[in-house]
């Protein structure tokens, strides 16, 4: 072979390597997205990599998806399906699988509180409306008691019955669902890592250890109170500092006891750590409503649950309580 063959030879196998070098580090690229959008009156944030080149479209696609379960689960939405569920006035409707999901987590911790945690609080949310900044008259509490109370709540097969004047509202419950099924979508999709926060519901996978702080609850804003490090966990935290109003000098806020129909006083901030964004978020609200050592026994009782509990004590100092194991997460 003489030299020019060989040399042109040569010339076309670099080519060639190039080019399977070139499709190689395209196939292995890996691609980040950052994107944030507002779902549910809150900021929705993911953070994703992976080998995917329409990384992008396909977090786009979750949002489109969160909003879709927005739909489905707004409480102020009157064409949502929970809000068709609430019109029933005693009358049975076919729930979807979602649905019937939140329902079956509801009636646990319905159960495992006393009562304390309902999703058929939505006659007492009605009342204590935040941004009106006034104290229900105790008739219209004892009124909205008289039609709150899950064991009302009837379901057979995909039937739902709500009884006359009750109303289901899954705010405690539906954005860690969605983050839930968020996470679910982006896996399927071929993510290998991600990061999702709906409004301080956090969720991560494959990202190895991340460090999330917990903010302060009698401090401003940003100021944390503690570190705790998670790997593939979902993080929720309740607190009395996020939505309320005062009134002489006592604070009302959002997390309703659906037993006494009046604002929490056990805890001041309760976060709780989870294999799943829905437990946790239904665990964060619901171990807040109840004493600390009923709270802390709520979270042992329920596997790859724990809860780091802020409450005080009669003199106004800060105490921290701790569920079994819930100290490997601390920093």
């Amino acid at each position: 072979m003489d030299k020019s063959r060989r040399g042109y030879l040569i010339q076309i196998l670099f080519v060639i390597i190039l080019i399977v070098i070139g499709i190689w580090s395209q196939k292995n690229r890996l691609y980040e997205s950052n994107q944030t959008a507002f779902i549910m009156d809150t900021f929705f944030e993911i953070e994703a990599s992976g080998r995917l080149p329409d990384l992008e479209s396909v977090v786009d696609s979750a949002f489109a998806l969160a909003t879709e379960y927005e739909k489905e689960f707004s409480y102020y939405d009157e064409s949502s399906i929970l809000n068709s569920l609430n019109g029933l006035q005693g009358g049975s409707a076919p729930a979807g699988r979602d649905v019937l999901s939140i329902l079956e987590t509801g009636e646990y911790f319905y159960k495992a509180t006393g009562g304390r945690y309902d999703l058929s609080i939505g006659r007492l949310s009605d009342l204590w409306d935040i941004d009106r900044g006034e104290v229900p008259d105790e008739r219209a509490i004892a009124e909205a008691l008289e039609n709150t109370g899950f064991d009302k709540i009837i379901v057979t097969g995909n039937q739902v019955t709500v009884p006359a004047g009750e109303k289901l509202n899954f705010g405690s419950i539906a954005k860690g669902y969605i983050v839930d099924r968020v996470v679910d979508y982006l896996k399927n999709k071929g993510v290998s890592a991600l990061l999702v926060n709906a409004g301080g519901d956090i969720r991560v996978w494959g990202t190895g250890e991340t460090c999330i702080g917990i903010q302060h609850p009698l401090l401003s804003h940003g100021e944390v109170i503690d570190k705790i490090i998670i790997a593939d966990k979902a993080v929720v935290t309740s607190g009395d500092y996020e939505r309320y109003f005062e009134k002489d000098s006592i604070r009302y806020h959002h997390i309703i006891d659906a037993v006494t129909g009046y604002p929490a006083r056990e805890c001041v901030s309760v976060t709780a750590i989870a294999d799943d964004a829905e437990t946790a978020d239904a665990l964060s609200t619901a171990a807040f409503l109840m004493p600390v050592e009923a709270a802390l026994k709520l979270a042992d009782d329920l596997k790859g649950s724990w809860v780091i509990i802020y409450h005080q004590d009669e003199a106004g100092n800060l105490l921290r309580s701790l569920s079994s194991g819930a100290e490997k997460f601390l920093e």
